[in-house]
């Protein structure tokens, strides 16, 4: 059976990541000096916490290659081969340093690796899905061919409580940041070919958990779907947007998780969001 590795970009419930036994190598959060490595030696309350007691914004930055080859040389004791899913590699060198390192174990284990290009829970769903087929026995190029397929169908969309985080991780322009403020906008963005990208902006919370679910269901319609609310320090939010979703979609099945830290320091507190694909395949509206 072939094992599924991925990053800490992405969301799944921790109980659900073990019993899929996923690996997840970590990205590094870094205060300072200090660097951390998300979900083993820093946790979501401590990461808040030395945000709002220092007052400072930490940057991000993807595990190196001798990481991934420790990981890859590891598993390679149990299984003949790998998948290791990703961040979008237009956000991160996270996928960059997978390819890196596939190459320097090739002689010790076969490692295909894939550009998710998602995160979050986008990334989780993948990964669920890798581990679920690795589990029932599917050969890796039909496992392969089955993300793919997932990759083009999913659909991502977050609000942003505000743009401060985004601006000072330089995901959006000083100007833009002024603009929202000065007109209390709450922006919403989208993930479309692995970039973030503005979608809409409404001007009240209330009003962004209605749009966000208009976002999904203009492109789903009645279509069974899968769906993820994920958010950072908003969890009464989050079962907002679930019951808005619940009522408005076709949802086959739902999971509501925690933005990853090493998400969140780019989009910041507060931030809500739907992650939705189709239950079956063919069964996109597009």
């Amino acid at each position: 059976m072939w094992r599924v590795v991925t990053d800490s970009t992405m969301d799944l419930p921790e109980t659900l990541t073990r019993s899929l036994n996923i690996t997840v190598v970590p990205i590094h959060i870094h205060f300072g000096e200090e660097t951390y490595l998300d979900r083993q030696t820093i946790d979501e309350a401590t990461f808040y916490h030395l945000i709002e007691t220092r007052g400072e914004i930490p940057k991000t930055s993807q595990p190196s290659v001798g990481e991934f080859v420790e990981v890859y040389r590891d598993l390679a004791r149990e299984t003949d081969a790998i998948l290791s899913l990703h961040i979008s590699s237009r956000l991160s060198g996270t996928h960059a340093s997978a390819l890196q390192a596939a190459a320097l174990v090739a002689e010790d284990v076969p490692v295909t690796v894939f550009d998710s290009q998602s995160g979050s829970a986008g990334l989780g769903f993948m990964a669920m899905e890798a581990a679920r087929m690795a589990q029932a026995g599917v050969p890796l190029p039909e496992a392969v061919e089955h993300l793919s397929w997932m990759r083009q169908a999913m659909r991502i969309y977050l609000m942003l409580d505000n743009l401060k985080f985004a601006q000072m991780s330089g995901r959006v322009t000083f100007v833009q940041h002024m603009m929202a403020s000065m007109l209390r906008l709450k922006p919403i963005v989208t993930v479309r070919d692995g970039l973030l990208e503005p979608a809409d902006r409404v001007r009240t919370r209330q009003r962004a958990m209605e749009r966000l679910v208009d976002l999904v269901a203009a492109e789903y319609g009645h279509v069974p779907v899968h769906i993820a609310v994920v958010h950072a320090r908003a969890s009464a939010w989050a079962e907002e947007l679930l019951r808005h979703a619940q009522a408005r979609l076709n949802v086959a099945s739902h999971l509501i998780t925690p933005l990853s830290t090493a998400v969140a320091v780019h989009l910041g507190p507060g931030t809500v969001g739907i992650v939705a694909y189709p239950a079956q395949k063919g069964g996109d509206k597009t």
